[in-house]
């Protein structure tokens, strides 16, 4: 009896030496066939087929597409991805790029700005800066110029800018900085400029060493502040602030030190 239960073991023991072999067996079949997908992305489609083939995969195309990056008849994408691990003899899908996609510039010069914007979308293309310009001449928001030039061949979707007549009396500027200059500088500037006088106000006392802003009198922004020592007729405060988009129906406000 014993020596039966001592020969039963000794087969257990040996069916699973025979069970672990086999099994480190396949595996090392399976990884041994496993290999690393090249990059083949900013390839030639023929050079990324022998890349692929050298490294025991097959190149398979999936399309054509635009892209602005990769330049055209290369390699936009690929799957799997590059560094996987795959068996030998698997799919390398790929996309192919057709290059940035082109198209010619329309003229719309002449047209209003709403046309204009339409015309420009239909061809794919992105509408860019407006700019007003005043021309009693011309219509307003009638297009001027634009850039790029119209028909313009060989444009890879650009922004197209826009130059327009600003309807009479209503011409946009851009607000300076006036913090800082004395009120007698730029008086005259802004006369000239077709605004309406300024409002001077006298800026409210300083409080920790910088103006205080007077709740009850003055609306203006803090766009820009310096010390309460500042000499008389100093402006200390302007509304708008600088960069804003003015006309010249704007009113301008000035806050000067005392």
């Amino acid at each position: 009896m014993k020596r039966v239960f001592l020969l039963l073991i000794r087969t257990l023991i040996l069916l699973l030496i025979a069970l672990a072999s086999a099994v480190a067996a396949m595996r090392l079949a399976i990884h041994g066939r496993e290999v690393r997908v090249p990059r083949l992305v900013g390839l030639t489609p023929a050079q990324a087929e022998q890349v692929a083939l050298s490294h025991g995969l097959i190149l398979q195309s999936e399309g054509k597409f635009y892209s602005a990056e990769v330049p055209l008849g290369r390699i936009l994408s690929q799957i799997p991805a590059p560094d996987s691990k795959i068996r030998r003899g698997w799919w390398v899908r790929v996309v192919e790029s057709l290059g940035p996609q082109r198209a010619p510039v329309p003229n719309v010069i002449g047209e209003s700005i709403r046309a204009a914007e339409l015309n420009v979308t239909r061809r794919g293309l992105q509408s860019g800066e407006v700019a007003q310009a005043s021309l009693p001449d011309f219509p307003a928001e009638t297009v001027l110029a634009q850039s790029p030039s119209p028909e313009l061949l060989h444009i890879s979707s650009p922004r197209v800018n826009l130059l327009t007549a600003a309807p009479s009396g209503n011409a946009f500027y851009v607000m300076p900085k006036l913090v800082g200059k004395h009120v007698s500088e730029v008086m005259g500037a802004i006369e000239q400029a077709g605004f309406s006088a300024p409002k001077i106000r006298i800026a409210p006392t300083a409080v920790s060493g910088f103006e205080a802003e007077s709740a009850e009198d003055s609306n203006v922004p803090n766009s820009g502040a310096i010390k309460a020592d500042s000499p008389v007729g100093l402006i200390v405060r302007q509304s708008p602030a600088a960069g804003t988009k003015v006309s010249q129906a704007t009113q301008i406000t000035l806050e000067v030190a005392r």
